[in-house]
């Protein structure tokens, strides 16, 4: 009689689970993990025998799942508690570091984006000083804070491969190894993916041929110590400590004037309205956006054209006093194309500003061809 009871409770429980995620509103967005949710996919005889709504429907009922990011937690501590390395999509680094698993490289996909990459620079390398910074991921930096035998993508071999294919004209800005020389910590958040100011400013010396101690006309303002980041975010562990925003403001205040998709002026590179919500990263340059046209208020008639990722936001800062302008495009949003604004403007230079996977990977990179 108890087994059956406890059979029929157990029913009960999953039915219960399952009514109200059919009758619950499904969202669109997580601010926790700050991307767009999988929401119910359209249903089609095509679709269903290719298999595609069956994987979009899997995906479906993980995102909405009622109480999701609780369960994430739980599923976190049991992982942490039974010594596993991850749960599937960060893994548990040495020292509170959080690393996100790499992808698998998509081979189709990186040809695609060389041969973006060698479109625009056909078209503007007779014209243009045109580089490429290539962030590297977290975990390429900090080997020591990964679990052991941890796999992930061989990024060196990224860069051979892009310095082999890509048009010779283009300028390779690298930083790995000289990041892996400091001894210190603080390059890279432990909770989240991106770069602290300090791991930019680390990469701006390359950009602008500075010294270490140039640091010193840079003023030190924490502006968070309850940061999450988003490798944070795949976890939900009760048990990590938030990170510190921390920005090297220089000692002499510029005058800037900032266009944010041609209709929102500012007079300043961070928003501080960011620092309460989820997404704090977003701080800087207020997140991403299309289009940013920054006039620096320096004289010197140097101009630049920076097409980025989120990285770029905390690394622009560092170059504000060696451009009279800049203008930053990102390809995700901007799908008008990059010719777009190299036909209306002029620059002394290109500057690609990308994670190093991601670089090779995005399919949005295909705006930089048109």
């Amino acid at each position: 009689m108890k087994e059956k009871l406890r059979i029929l409770l157990f029913a009960g429980l999953l039915m219960s689970l399952a009514l109200v995620n059919i009758i619950k509103e499904d969202n669109s967005f997580s601010s926790k993990e700050n991307r767009f949710l999988q929401m119910i996919p359209a249903l089609s005889q095509d679709r269903f025998l290719a298999g595609t709504f069956g994987s979009e429907f899997e995906v479906y009922t993980s995102d909405q799942f009622i109480y999701r990011n609780q369960w994430i937690g739980l599923k976190t501590l049991s992982d942490l508690t039974l010594g596993k390395k991850d749960n599937g999509r960060v893994y548990f680094g040495r020292e509170g570091y959080l690393f996100d698993i790499d992808e698998k490289l998509d081979e189709e996909q990186i040809k695609k984006n060389i041969e973006y990459i060698n479109k625009f620079m056909s078209g503007y390398e007779d014209k243009l000083k045109i580089s490429a910074l290539l962030v590297p991921t977290k975990s390429q930096v900090y080997l020591d804070q990964l679990p052991k035998n941890a796999p992930m993508n061989d990024e060196d071999q990224i860069v051979e491969m892009l310095k082999g294919e890509v048009s010779a004209s283009m300028n390779w800005i690298e930083v790995k190894d000289e990041f892996k020389k400091y001894e210190y910590d603080g390059l890279y958040y432990k909770t989240d993916h991106h770069w602290t100011s300090l791991g930019a400013f680390t990469a701006s010396r390359f950009l602008l041929d500075l010294e270490e101690n140039d640091l010193n006309k840079y003023h030190p303002s924490i502006k968070s110590e309850n940061f999450y980041g988003t490798s944070y975010r795949k976890v939900n562990d009760f048990f990590t400590k938030p990170d510190i925003i921390q920005t090297l403001e220089p000692k002499t205040k510029q005058d800037l004037k900032i266009l944010i998709d041609g209709n929102k002026l500012v007079d300043s590179l961070y928003d501080e309205s960011y620092l309460s919500k989820t997404d704090q990263y977003a701080y800087f340059m207020g997140g991403d956006h299309a289009v940013v046209e920054i006039d620096t208020g320096i004289k010197n008639g140097k101009t630049l054209l920076m097409i980025k990722d989120s990285f770029a936001n905390s690394l622009v800062p560092f170059l504000t006093q060696n451009y009279e302008r800049i203008v930053m495009v990102d390809p995700r949003y901007h799908k008008a194309g990059i010719s777009t604004i190299l036909s209306t403007q002029e620059f002394d230079e290109v500057l690609f500003v990308f994670n190093t996977q991601t670089f090779v990977q995005d399919k949005s990179m295909f705006n930089i061809s048109r």
